[in-house]
């Protein structure tokens, strides 16, 4: 009978970063946006919270368990790059709801509104 073999996964390592607001510096916030796509940004917005909490959820639990584990096992290296790639996606989804933040209402540009055809008193 032989002995079951431990196989280890090597996680990819990541390319170099762009920030997402670096990447989206160019946008013209001068001009109003359409009403469809202040509402598409919204739910993009929406969609990024929601994402956002359960990573969130489990980056804390990612950090419990490092604090368990011996820094030196190689068990803590790959819980550590989890964690640090948890941290990277967090990272982005914020970036790019801070992005969606200057474009939005909220965040202080103006929504086009459709022209209306009735009579102005």
């Amino acid at each position: 009978m032989s002995t079951p073999r431990t196989v280890r996964y090597a996680f990819p390592r990541p390319a170099p970063r762009v920030s997402v607001r670096e990447s989206l510096a160019n946008i013209n916030l001068a001009e109003p946006l359409p009403a469809p796509l202040e509402r598409a940004i919204k739910e993009i917005r929406n969609a990024l919270h929601e994402l956002a909490q359960p990573l969130a959820v489990i980056t804390g639990t990612i950090d419990l368990l490092m604090l368990e584990l011996d820094q030196h096992s190689e068990i803590f290296q790959d819980v550590k790059n989890i964690s640090d790639q948890l941290e990277h996606i967090l990272t982005i989804i914020d970036d790019i709801r801070s992005v969606a933040r200057q474009i939005s209402p909220n965040g202080g540009s103006k929504v086009a509104q459709p022209e209306s055809t009735s009579p102005s008193f």
